[in-house]
């Protein structure tokens, strides 16, 4: 693959991601997205005009951990489903 070649290919991801954080910003519902330990990757706009929280102050920190320190007062990832 050329380097012209990989300029473009790079172009259109770089142009896939901004179309990709224009939706998910766009969702009027709040997003809370982690990984799968309970890291805290990325929050919506939605989701901070919700809660008052912003993403800055809880992205890659743990959900447990921000549970102890009551920015939450309970996790949904450390309740247990009865089936």
């Amino acid at each position: 693959m050329g380097e012209k070649q990989l300029e473009g290919e790079l172009a259109r991801k770089e142009e896939l991601i901004k179309e990709l954080n224009a939706i998910f910003d766009s969702v009027t519902d709040g997003l809370y997205i982690t990984d799968g330990d309970g890291v805290t990757l990325r929050i919506n706009r939605a989701f901070e005009d919700i809660t008052g929280i912003k993403s800055r102050d809880i992205t890659g920190k743990n959900v447990r951990d921000l549970v102890a320190a009551g920015v939450y007062a309970k996790s949904v990832r450390d309740r247990k489903s009865v089936v």
